[in-house]
């Protein structure tokens, strides 16, 4: 195994996620990024999430996080109460 190296391009990466969210019975199926993956994770633990929280937990730059989230918000799976992402 000498001279082999694995590198792992976390932007071409996905997880599929499924969820029973939104007090309803059914089955959510979601296929999200790895960054898109840890904010939601980051919800397992509380109902609600500051921005710089995420970012600091997540260690995430900024625009990355702003970049993982429209989709998320977009789609309703996460709910911005105030300000905005831009």
């Amino acid at each position: 195994h000498n001279g082999r190296r694995l590198s792992i391009v976390s932007t071409a990466c996905r997880a599929e996620i499924t969820s029973r969210a939104f007090n309803d019975k059914k089955r959510y199926s979601f296929t999200v990024t790895v960054a898109q993956m840890s904010i939601l994770d980051l919800f397992n633990a509380s109902d609600s999430c500051e921005f710089p929280q995420i970012i600091a937990s997540l260690e995430m730059k900024p625009k990355i996080a702003c970049i993982a989230l429209k989709p998320l918000i977009k789609a309703g799976v996460l709910k911005l109460t105030r300000g905005s992402l831009e």
